[in-house]
């Protein structure tokens, strides 16, 4: 069974600083060029995957909010963090 992704390629604009950033990074790395955009990208793509589980978290947790009333103040939560032990669950939320 062959597993191998298959690829495209791809053309894009660099200016002449982020070029020879990469080809300096390249070179420090003893990497192709291409590795180090590959890499970039793959980086970035997973940062927008967590930034966009984040915000879809933060949109149920507003719903949420908006179907129970239940809250914790941020005076609450901060209390928790500062004065607890790590491990120690989170006070009950509130109406």
């Amino acid at each position: 069974m062959n597993t191998a992704t298959a690829t495209a390629p791809a053309t894009f604009e660099l200016d002449d600083a982020l070029k020879a950033r990469i080809l300096a990074l390249a070179g420090r790395r003893k990497a192709a060029p291409l590795e180090i955009v590959r890499e970039a990208l793959a980086h970035l793509e997973r940062e927008e995957d967590e930034d966009e589980a984040f915000y879809q978290e933060a949109l149920q947790a507003e719903r949420d909010y908006q179907e129970t009333g239940l809250h914790l103040t941020g005076e609450e939560v901060i209390d928790w963090l500062l004065n607890t032990e790590p491990g120690t669950p989170p006070p009950p939320c509130h109406t």
